[in-house]
């Protein structure tokens, strides 16, 4: 017995939804690994100026400028938060809808549960078994711990900020 309409047009739709989730996934870190090569070479660079004030040149210039790196740091980090946040919203959308479409209960007025053809799709329900038998996994998911690192960056950055106003004792201003 061969699939009627609906379950192809079904089955259609699942495959999109794999190919969406999975692109949506390789955009995320790509997305991530760029935020993450910005603000590095950002910290670089503002390490270097820093390196810079215990020496004879210590201007208001080499101040501007480490400050205004700073600045740029703390942009890109809550870009960089905000970004990734709705990436991982958006992921979760997908995922959700692929299992929708995985549920037994789903019904098509064509067709009830019990001529399904589709049962076999299980790609999701089983990563939700795997989920609630491994508690820390339910607990610490990827996209989620990978929100730390903007909001790290985004600490540093502030505090560096801070440091570089509030502190002219450490950066004496010729």
């Amino acid at each position: 017995m061969g699939l009627n309409k609906n379950e192809i047009t079904l089955l259609e739709n699942y495959k999109l939804l794999l190919g969406i989730i999975k692109n949506e996934n390789k955009m995320f870190w790509d997305r991530n690994n760029v935020f993450l090569t910005l603000n590095s070479s950002l910290l670089a660079a503002s390490v270097f100026l820093f390196s810079l004030f215990s020496s004879v040149l210590t201007t208001l210039y080499l101040r501007l400028g480490a400050f205004t790196i700073c600045i740029l740091g703390t942009v890109f980090s809550i870009v960089w938060l905000y970004i990734l946040n709705k990436a991982r919203i958006r992921l979760n959308h997908w995922v959700s809808l692929a299992r929708e479409i995985e549920e037994p209960e789903f019904n098509y007025s064509d067709f009830s549960t019990e001529n399904r053809k589709l049962n076999n799709l299980c790609i999701f329900r089983a990563e939700d078994t795997f989920v609630r038998n491994v508690k820390f996994y339910e607990k610490a998911k990827t996209m989620k711990i990978a929100l730390i690192i903007p909001a790290g960056y985004i600490g540093a950055w502030l505090f560096l900020v801070l440091w570089i106003l509030f502190l002219p004792t450490v950066f004496p201003v010729n």
